[in-house]
């Protein structure tokens, strides 16, 4: 009896453990993460490459970066030496969209001032074996050579903290002009003065403000009204008075649509308001180079297909009156050079990296004209208001090289940048879609007036975008990339 008693006793004991302690075994441990991708789906793919760890390897990428891996640079999380077959991924982000498609946090805190890192080129890099993840040996470092589009010797480099979210200074890289890059523009520029140009009425520049800033800058002269619209027609193009905000891609490079010439596809002509009153114009891209351009004046709209043709600054590389017999001959030239020199490096920058994961060449983003005000968001057009109440609001200035993400919609404090015609904001919402406030609503905005407030407030309704979140394509097109 006595020892049934005990027995008795032992399983309760055993019991009253199991119910205590088994639950919290079952669970796995839920890991905080702080990249993650908006659209699993559309994330940015790795280049998945194999090499024998026990030898020095050299691995080249697009854009010319290349990787230096030293022999037996690899460990396992107990420290022992690998000498299986590695697998390296690697992946690279161009712009803000790309960063934000991979779920990446660019937001930097630094004496208390939030702000975010503009970057010249993002990297992730990674190791595995036998489905093992790798590190790199003490010691052990693997040289970096990106290949970027972004000049200037101003970037330093960073490294993301995947356990805390946040990005640490690493060091100053090293950089170097291309000089491929260099031969390829000299040819362009060869090239473009020998060719001629037949335009005709069909072709056309958005507007004034934007032919006069290229023409400025281009041929370093303070051209007059009369003088810009001269030279538009001299080359047979017309000069309306449409303006824009959006941004397109032309031979692989970023664009300011203002700043290009285009020709009008559609057959049917222009009505008369659509060529001489001031209006507003929104760009959706159809395939290549191809845009359906919808023009709005007061409650009229108008819409037409038209195809960039050139940047302004590069019709302006050559007289009007320059002909040469030879212009098929050199326009196929020319797209070649346009095409290497869409997938070449203008810089090199090189660093070594002694931890893996992802590192960025960055530096602070800094707005040059900084309005600091308290902003209070709301997107009048969905119901169920209480859905997005405490979600999240991304920045993205003009250059897209950065996106500052802000969690909450009311009074919070952000710096405007005055001088940034592109500045866009963005929150996603429920069923996928999106808010979005861009140049053309924060135009409307009495800054200078709030400017002299005590405590500068605004409000800042989102619209509803005419697209829904759903791939990669629609976030390069509200990124306008």
């Amino acid at each position: 009896m006595h020892t049934k008693k005990a027995t008795q006793h032992i399983v309760l004991i055993i019991s009253v453990f199991l119910l205590l302690f088994l639950p919290g075994c079952n669970k796995k441990e839920k890991i905080q993460t702080f990249i993650n991708p908006p659209l699993p789906n559309a994330d940015i793919p790795f280049e998945t490459l194999r090499i024998d760890p026990t030898e020095a390897d050299t691995i080249d990428l697009p854009m010319g970066t290349k990787l230096l891996i030293p022999p037996n640079a690899f460990v396992d999380s107990a420290g022992n030496y690998i000498s299986d077959s590695v697998t390296i991924k690697y992946r690279e982000f161009r712009n803000a969209a790309e960063i934000f498609l991979a779920g990446i946090p660019m937001n930097f805190n630094t004496l208390n001032n939030h702000t975010a890192l503009e970057t010249a080129g993002m990297f992730e890099i990674r190791a595995l074996s036998k489905k093992r993840k790798l590190e790199l040996a003490y010691g052990s470092a693997i040289t970096i050579k990106m290949g970027s589009r972004v000049e200037g010797n101003d970037y330093n480099f960073f490294g993301f903290d995947e356990t805390n979210g946040t990005w640490n200074f690493s060091g100053y890289p090293e950089t170097e002009t291309n000089p491929t890059y260099e031969t390829i523009e000299e040819n362009i520029d060869k090239l473009s003065k020998q060719r001629k140009y037949p335009l005709d009425n069909d072709f056309f520049v958005f507007d004034y403000t934007s032919a006069y800033d290229v023409t400025y800058y281009q041929l370093g002269k303070n051209f007059g009204k009369k003088q810009i619209k001269a030279r538009i027609n001299k080359y047979g193009a017309k000069l309306y008075n449409m303006y824009t905000y959006d941004r397109v891609t032309f031979r692989g490079q970023h664009y300011d649509a203002q700043f290009m010439l285009w020709k009008n596809l559609s057959k049917k002509p222009l009505p008369r308001w659509v060529r001489t009153k001031r209006t507003t114009t929104t760009l959706s891209k159809i395939k290549g180079n191809t845009y359906l351009l919808k023009v709005k004046l007061d409650k009229r709209t108008f819409t037409f297909k038209a195809e960039i043709k050139m940047p302004l600054k590069m019709l302006y590389a050559y007289a009007p009156d320059y002909l040469i017999k030879n212009y098929e001959e050199a326009m196929q030239e020319l797209d070649k050079e346009h095409e290497r020199l869409a997938t070449e490096a203008k810089v090199f920058r090189t660093f070594e990296l002694t931890q893996l994961g992802v590192a960025n060449f960055d530096k602070l983003y800094i707005p040059e004209d900084a309005l600091y005000v308290l902003a209070n968001y709301h997107a009048d057009f969905i119901e169920d208001k209480a859905l997005y109440q405490g979600g999240k609001i991304f920045i993205v200035p003009g250059s897209r090289k950065s996106y500052i993400t802000l969690t909450g919609f009311i009074e919070k404090k952000i710096a405007i940048d005055r001088s940034d015609t592109a500045l866009m904001m963005f929150t996603i919402l429920p069923g996928n879609e999106i808010g979005i406030i861009d140049a053309s609503n924060m135009e409307q905005l009495n800054l200078p007036e709030t400017a002299e407030r005590t405590t500068p407030k605004i409000d800042l309704p989102f619209r509803k975008w005419e697209h829904k979140f759903e791939s990669r394509e629609d976030v390069m097109k509200l990124f306008g990339l």
